[in-house]
């Protein structure tokens, strides 16, 4: 294929010149921060270029390009709106980890795990993990603003139908926060579930438990021990107690939820009661991960 070349008095070859220099090139399903990374924002820019171009027929060509990356406003509000949200909230120990981890497996949900990415910023000890790090370790909720951070930076690049927010808002001030989110990401609101247990079940459950320091495998000293002790099946890595599953941190986690969280539950429970399910943490875990998944599935059929 021969590629087009311009005269540099061109205003057209400018514009490419800076898109190059900008790092303007498309990458598909990269994380790159560059706003002209997305398809979307690429052929935005790409409408912007100078039309005044001569008789290189770029004018022309341009328009087209911008329309096959950005899309008719038609089609973007059709798959704008086929996107909706559910919300997962319980308290420590309920398992929504083991929940959201085995949902994670049905192509269309994305998850969007809010404790884990937090504690992935502290695990890589980056300036924001550094602030985060005092709150996660006593078990008290990380000031809203930096959620949201890490939040906005996972749900740019999320790509299924469903997205799934494990303990998010967890508190009255996180509520618009995430009605923004939704908002500023095209999701609608189509469920709440909610997690029921009692504190003594939490802190039986939450104190037996032991992760991979390499790869974040998840054990229990009763429910589900190593093959060798303090040793990963799959990595060899060494498993420790995390603080925050320590009894008197879940303690204060408990109380933390039954403070901040019990609210935001009841907030949408005025608001969007037909919105709202409960699911006892009780049940055996296979009967939790078939009702709910079932339960999703519906929310995403046609």
């Amino acid at each position: 294929m021969k590629s087009l070349a311009f005269n540099s008095d061109v205003e057209a070859r400018w514009g490419i010149e800076r898109w190059e220099n900008e790092g303007g090139r498309i990458r598909f399903g990269s994380e790159m921060s560059s706003r002209l990374s997305r398809p979307t924002d690429a052929g935005l820019w790409v409408r912007d270029l100078p039309k005044n171009v001569g008789d290189t027929g770029l004018g022309s060509l341009s328009d087209a390009v911008a329309n096959f990356l950005v899309g008719s406003k038609e089609e973007r509000r059709v798959v704008e709106k086929d996107k909706c949200a559910v919300v997962l909230l319980g308290p420590p120990g309920s398992g929504k980890t083991t929940l959201v981890r085995s949902l994670a497996a049905v192509n269309h949900i994305s998850i969007i795990e809010t404790g884990n990415l937090l504690k992935r910023e502290v695990r890589l000890q980056t300036p924001l993990g550094r602030q985060i790090k005092p709150y996660t370790n006593s078990g008290d909720l990380v000031p809203s603003e930096w959620v949201e951070q890490v939040i906005s930076v996972h749900l740019a690049s999320v790509q299924g139908e469903l997205v799934l927010f494990d303990g998010f808002p967890r508190c009255g001030e996180q509520i618009e926060l995430f009605f923004q989110l939704l908002k500023s990401h095209h999701l609608d609101l189509c469920a709440v579930l909610v997690l029921t247990l009692d504190l003594q079940t939490a802190i039986k459950r939450l104190s037996g438990r032991r992760i991979c320091t390499k790869c974040g495998g998840l054990y229990h000293v009763e429910a589900k021990p190593p093959k060798q002790t303090g040793e990963c099946d799959q990595c060899g890595g060494v498993l420790t107690q995390r603080e925050d599953d320590k009894p008197e941190v879940i303690q204060q986690r408990f109380k933390s939820y039954e403070r901040e969280t019990m609210p935001v539950i009841e907030s949408f429970r005025k608001e969007f009661a037909h919105l709202i399910w409960e699911e006892s943490s009780t049940a055996p875990l296979d009967q939790i991960i078939d009702r709910v998944g079932h339960r999703l599935e519906q929310l995403t059929r046609p």
